[in-house]
Order: structure tokens, then C-alpha cells, then sequence
């Protein structure tokens, strides 16, 4: 759930990510860093009310708070993040916890998964996103 309308309203977020480790938090920078590393995000708006979207993020890489940082970047930042997003709007809502969840997970597996072959080819969907029921239905 993000703050703002995505412009344009589906599209890639690319960039490179560096983790402060004292301070706990994450930077986007469009050109390589030292220590950075890729994080692309391809986003999707599914639906707006007022001024909030319901965003569907795919991750083609898996970095340390990568959502929401590509999300801030492009300045939509998630509803109830205390660290990239914006208090005001969050203390508007009372929502105190980031409105992130993931309701589908898949599982392809390029190579030989191991103790996790089983899952090999399954999904797993979650329907009753409990911020998506508040401020959608």
C-alpha cells in the first residue's frame, strides 16, 4: 500500500541499494556505488483510492528493504513505514506498521532445491490482506 500515485502507474524501478550498517537503514542511488548493489523492482498499481495505491511489486532481486526503498525513490512510500515513509500521513491513518505483505509466493527453482524440493513448482496465495479489506472494500 503506497502513499501517492505511481507515475507512471506500472514500470521498473532500477538502481543500486547501500545498506548503512550503524544507522540500519538503506539508500537508492540511480548510478553504481561503492558497496552498493542492483536492485531492480518491476511495480504495478492495482488500484487507488484518495491518496493511496494498492501496489504489486516483483522482485528480480532480493535486497534489504528494496521495496520500500524503490517505492520512497519514486516517491510513493509505503503506509506505516517508520523509516522510509512519511509520518504525517502515517499518524493521519494511525497505521504504526507497514502496510506489506506478500499474498503470492511462488517457487521455481532454476536448479537442484534440495531440502526444499518439495515445494518445487508450488504457490502460495493469501486472499484477506487486512489493510487491503480496511481501505479498499
Amino acid at each position: 500500500m503506497a502513499v501517492g500515485r505511481p507515475k507512471p502507474p506500472a514500470g521498473k524501478i532500477e538502481g543500486f541499494l547501500l545498506k548503512d550498517e550503524k544507522e540500519k537503514q538503506v539508500s537508492f542511488y540511480r548510478r553504481p556505488v561503492p558497496g552498493g548493489r542492483s536492485a531492480v523492482t518491476y511495480y504495478q498499481t492495482l488500484q487507488t483510492k484518495g491518496e493511496l495505491s494498492l501496489v504489486e511489486c516483483e522482485l528480480l532481486t532480493g535486497r534489504t528493504h528494496q521495496i520500500r526503498v524503490s517505492m520512497a525513490e519514486i516517491g510513493c512510500p509505503l503506509l506505516g513505514d517508520g523509516k522510509y515513509g512519511r509520518g504525517e500521513v502515517n499518524r493521519s491513518y494511525h497505521e504504526q506498521k507497514q502496510c506489506l505483505w506478500s499474498y503470492r509466493l511462488a517457487f521455481d527453482f532454476k536448479s537442484e532445491a534440495g531440502l526444499l524440493e518439495y515445494l518445487r513448482g508450488k504457490v502460495f496465495r493469501v486472499e484477506n490482506i487486512p489493510f487491503k479489506i480496511r481501505y479498499f472494500s
